[in-house]
């Protein structure tokens, strides 16, 4: 077993750090299981404030729910159409009385009307509701409403109200208010969307009772609207007399009106004579824009002919005699040319030649002249033409503007006329269909379902409540256990460690007293056997959890040797005493010679656990009173020694902080490999901070589930500031119960311990 121990020591670093790492730290979970275990593990430690939540909303609800009283529903559907069947064309007649029967405020509407005061009231007097026990007053009413009378009561008489009560019954007015309220509360409007029907439900503790209300109130409500549509189309008829002999007045008074206008200004066929003005207008702009074109046109050919050679403008050059004469002029040239090659210049036969070329050039002299007369001649008519046209269109232009002058006064009067007609016609024929439609009766809602008794209660629902209850009782459990678990500041688990007090986690040490008669072999002195857990239960999973300790204490510091370490905690009773003599032991295991000094003195134990003599130790080794072979003594454990703590002096601190406690240690690390001081928590004195300064190392142990965070990260912080060096932490106390953060571990080495143990006894 101890060559097992060594060769762990030896093992490589990532191995250690494999070991001394909950299995639920695997870094490769992602974040995301990550957050899920941690909601998980706050469910499991807030399981009893969940499960009690549930339990009493669960009780209360189902206690409620047995008792209630039966309620039963009965239902008559309705079908309300956006308007009455149509009979006649009298759609108009509604928006003349200013109703508006379109779109979801009609439907708003008629849902108000079914419920309103006025249609209960009806319902209430035709079924003598006040005498009925579901609306007469009894000895059973709740609590609330004797309270609420009694509070109407107080108000009445402090406002000093005529309105008494005579024998406990209320006065005429204030029982038909207080009774409409009721059954206007038993009364449910439930419209079905996309469609035009509507549930009116009726609720009472009597199922007779609630078919007949319903059906009642539908057939009232049916009543209800018939006679508001007589009465409506009485009215909108009166109304319409009324506008008819307006009409007729102001009809004959525009028509005289347009009578006079038409005889005075001798108007016969305005819009005829107009549409020929207007017409003749428009062709001779026509002929107007033509001749300014062509006049435009001959007078730039003017123009050209007198700045330009004439023979070279096309008109010239398309003439077919103008061609001719160049013909035969080139071919006189070309003759004459010819002849004075062999002849002379004032031969007979070259002057005929050159005489016949001068006649074609005068005659196409003169053919030139007369296209420029012509042109000339051109220009001039087509001026003459464009000033007698823009004549006549001013002339129509003036004609245009007379007339239409009188047709504005003509217009307007004429649509008056039309205007009057449209409307008189129109009252004239709605007037008609409101005499036809108040003798028919006809109505835009229809009965589809009467209702029927109710067989079964409507509520209370039982299943539901109780389901419902149940899960309210869980949400709100739930929340409840979130929100006392962000109250709860204290360390829950190894991320509380690292991540908010920032120590390294050197391991957890399970719960003892959830090991006690599972592991080893049971002793007489059970606190005895579970303050040396590690040497008496070996295979036990405290045994195991100080040995990996061990491992992440001898692996902390790779670069140098920690001779001596501290062992303090915050707070008292958190098991740093304990944790000293276990670690202490394991390192002991490891064939190396370990001491362990017991500096608490304030409340010192170490001696208790060993059972040896205190009378001497610690103190009287500091004041010179003994020397080291005096009070060190032997423990049980092979290779470990124990320092007890002596007397407790009356000043700890400053024996502690003492230059002979300097030396002390010094001459220790050099007789012992390993030495193991237990001291006073840090917030309480600040023995532990003195000792800090001179060890190599500090484990801050830390009880799970009670350790406070700021507590414990405050007391580290005061630590390091005056030079103390933390190896790391220990989770003490930790719950081994597999529904908890570190139940998979535990099962797992519980598995082997199982399995080896089995072995041993096959091999016994």
């Amino acid at each position: 077993m101890w060559k097992e121990i060594s060769n762990l020591e030896n093992s490589n670093k990532s191995l250690v750090n494999n070991i001394i790492r909950p299995p639920f730290h695997d870094e490769r979970e992602s974040e995301e299981n990550v957050n899920l275990m941690d909601y998980w593990r706050i469910i499991l430690r807030q399981r009893w404030t969940i499960i009690s939540v549930l339990v009493v909303f669960t009780v209360i609800v189902t206690i409620g729910t047995f008792k209630m009283k039966p309620v039963y529903q009965a239902t008559t559907t309705l079908r309300i159409s956006r308007e009455a069947p149509k009979v006649l064309s009298f759609e108009d007649v509604v928006k003349t009385s200013g109703l508006n029967y379109s779109g979801d405020d009609f439907y708003r509407t008629q849902y108000e009307i079914i419920k309103s005061r006025t249609l209960a009231d009806k319902v209430i007097k035709r079924l003598n509701l006040d005498q009925h026990p579901e609306f007469a007053p009894t000895d059973e009413d709740s609590p609330i409403d004797g309270i609420k009378t009694a509070l109407v009561m107080w108000l009445s008489n402090a406002v000093g109200s005529e309105k008494t009560l005579t024998g406990g019954i209320w006065d005429k007015d204030f029982e038909k208010s207080a009774l409409i309220d009721a059954f206007l509360r038993r009364i449910e409007i439930q419209p079905i969307r996309n469609s035009e029907l509507v549930k009116v439900n009726a609720n009472t503790y009597y199922p007779d009772l609630s078919a007949l209300i319903t059906n009642t109130l539908a057939e009232e409500y049916i009543q209800q609207n018939l006679q508001n549509k007589t009465v409506t189309t009485i009215d909108a008829s009166g109304q319409l007399s009324e506008q008819l002999v307006e009409l007729k007045g102001r009809l004959e008074e525009s028509e005289m009106a347009l009578y006079r206008y038409c005889e005075g200004n001798d108007i016969v066929a305005l819009d005829e004579k107009q549409s020929i003005l207007q017409e003749n207008l428009k062709r001779i702009s026509t002929l107007l824009t033509e001749a300014e074109a062509k006049h435009i046109d001959v007078e730039t050919m003017c123009a050209v002919l007198k700045n330009a050679d004439v023979e070279s403008i096309p008109a010239v050059i398309k003439s077919t005699l103008i061609d001719d004469l160049e013909i035969e002029y080139v071919k006189a040239n070309a003759e004459y040319l010819f002849e004075l090659g062999r002849l002379k210049p004032d031969h007979p036969a070259a002057l005929r030649i050159k005489t016949q070329m001068e006649t074609i050039k005068q005659m196409m002299d003169a053919r030139v002249q007369r296209f420029k007369d012509g042109m000339e001649l051109e220009y001039k008519q087509a001026l003459a033409k464009e000033e007698e046209l823009r004549g006549k269109l001013e002339d129509l232009k003036k004609e245009v503007l007379v007339i239409a002058k009188k047709t504005i006064p003509y217009k307007s009067l004429e649509r008056e006329v039309k205007a009057n007609t449209e409307l008189y016609n129109g009252l004239l024929q709605r007037m008609k269909e409101a005499g036809v439609s108040s003798g028919i009766k006809t109505t835009n809602v229809q009965v589809v379902d009467g209702a029927e008794i109710p067989k079964v209660p409507y509520k209370p629902k039982k299943k539901l409540n109780i389901l419902l209850a149940m899960l309210v009782g869980l949400t709100f459990g739930t929340g409840l256990a979130f929100f006392l678990d962000y109250l709860d500041n204290t360390v829950k688990g190894p991320d509380d460690v690292e991540n908010r007090i920032k120590l390294p986690l050197l391991g957890f040490v399970p719960t003892i007293e959830d090991l006690k008669n599972s592991e080893g072999e049971n002793g007489t002195d059970d606190t005895f056997r579970k303050d040396l857990i590690a040497h008496y239960e070996l295979r036990s999973s405290a045994s195991e959890a100080y040995r990996t300790i061990r491992t992440g204490v001898l692996f902390s510091s790779p670069d140098r040797k920690v001779h001596s370490i501290l062992v303090t905690s915050a707070y008292p009773t958190e098991g740093k005493t304990v944790t000293a003599v276990n670690l202490a032991t394991v390192l002991a295991q490891g064939n190396d010679s370990v001491l362990l000094i017991d500096a608490d003195l304030r409340r010192p134990r170490i001696h208790k656990t060993f059972k040896i003599d205190n009378s001497k130790g610690l103190t009287n080794l500091l004041i010179g009173e003994a020397s080291m072979d005096e009070v060190i003594q032997e423990s049980p454990v092979e290779n470990l020694y124990v320092l007890p703590s002596g007397p407790i002096p009356p000043n700890p601190s400053e024996l502690l902080g003492s230059k002979s406690m300097d030396e002390l240690i010094e001459k220790l690390k050099g007789k012992y490999a390993r030495i193991v001081i237990d001291s006073s928590p840090m917030v309480a004195v600040t023995d532990a901070r003195i000792i800090a300064t001179k060890v190599d190392g500090c484990i801050c142990v830390i009880r799970a589930a009670k350790s406070d965070i700021r507590g414990t990260k405050r007391a580290k912080e005061q630590l390091e500031d005056i030079g103390g060096r933390f190896i790391g932490a220990i989770l003490n106390n930790v719950s081994m119960d597999r529904r908890s953060s570190y139940g998979y571990y535990y099962y797992r080495y519980g598995y082997y311990h199982h399995y080896y143990g089995e072995d041993e006894k096959k091999d016994t």
